[in-house]
């Protein structure tokens, strides 16, 4: 839960990562609505399965965008693998 919450959060802080990702998501599936990735909330008890639904419906265009360079860095990709 930790590392998908800390790709949600690089999601949230980097208008470039949100950029590619909306040209991802239009490249890959033009014909549907942008969606933005949902930050789970502590006080709010399905927010966590919100996000992880989300990251699910749009891991292909995630993944897209975390192999773009200019958009992570080779060390925060990597430590959000490590955890």
């Amino acid at each position: 839960m930790a590392a998908a919450s800390r790709l949600v959060e690089h999601f949230a802080h980097s208008p470039i990562a949100v950029g590619e990702l909306k040209k991802s998501q239009l490249t890959m599936n033009p014909d549907q609505r942008v969606k933005k990735l949902i930050q789970h909330c502590k006080t709010r008890w399905n927010s966590v399965y919100d996000m992880f639904e989300r990251l699910v419906e749009l891991r292909w265009p995630v993944c897209a965008v975390l192999g773009v360079h200019s958009v992570i860095k080779l060390s925060k990709a990597m430590m959000s693998t490590v955890s």
